[in-house]
Order: C-alpha cells, then structure tokens, then sequence
C-alpha cells in the first residue's frame, strides 16, 4: 500500500532511529507528530530547560552546544532531545538552527508510544543514546 498523502512518510525514511520500518509504520509515526518550520538562528531547545519535546530533523541542520561550546552537527536524518528521555528531565544541550529546518515534534506521550508501538525503533533510540553517552564521556575526559 501506499501513502502518497503525507509526504512526511517519505521523509522519515531517511530518519536514522526509523532505520527498518515500513511506510505503512512511518504513516502511523506521522500520526503522532506534530510538523515545525524554523528559520536558521532560532533554538529548538535550551540547555537546563524542562525537557517537554523530542525533534526529528527532517532537513537542514543544527548546532549542539553544551556549556556555550559547539560539540556537534545534527544533519537532516538526525534525533534531538531523546537523551533527556532516557531519565533525566533536564535538558543537557542548546539547539540552534544553522540553516532554515523542517522537524517533527513528539511530546513525551507521543515519543513513549513511538517507542512502545515500535520495537525497532526503540532499539535503535538506545543505541545512540549509548553512543551519545560515549561520546559525552570522551568530552568530558
């Protein structure tokens, strides 16, 4: 079957977390979020800030910064703010915009049954958060 309605099913395919699921899964995904256009310069989300949110770049990319210092460049494909879901409320980064940007936003609720509903995915969410952590360790040394 396909889904030629929404043309963010096509676009989550090149999600990496979504890395296995079929457009039929990544049409029930849309279901649960909630699209935003932001301009470059604008921030997705504060560092030490209530974590309410997940993104899911769909293009353009964006700067992580911990501590006012660049550590990073999430591209289109990319996840921001699963890691504050993995126990901690808080945000540990700032997000900003580098170019204009296309996400998807899950609340909390929304990225629980993203996670409950779809296994693949939930595994995949942990291994980059377990790379993440590796990668902060490395940082932090």
């Amino acid at each position: 079957m396909r889904f030629p309605s929404d043309p963010r099913v096509q676009q989550l395919a090149s999600v990496a977390v979504l890395d296995g699921t079929s457009a039929s899964d990544r049409a029930k995904m849309c279901r649960l979020t909630t699209a935003l256009a932001l301009h470059a310069g604008d921030r997705l989300c504060s560092q030490g800030a209530y974590a309410q949110e997940v993104f899911l770049i769909l293009s353009g990319e964006v700067a992580v910064y911990c501590d006012n210092i660049e550590v990073g460049v999430v591209h289109a494909g990319g996840i921001i703010g699963e890691m504050a879901f993995a126990g901690a409320v808080i945000r540990s980064a700032t997000v900003v915009a580098l170019t204009d940007i296309d996400v998807l936003v899950l609340n909390a609720s929304e990225f629980r049954q993203l996670l409950e509903n779809f296994p693949r995915v939930a595994a995949n969410v942990d291994d980059l958060r377990v790379q993440r952590l590796h990668e902060l360790s490395l940082m932090a040394a």
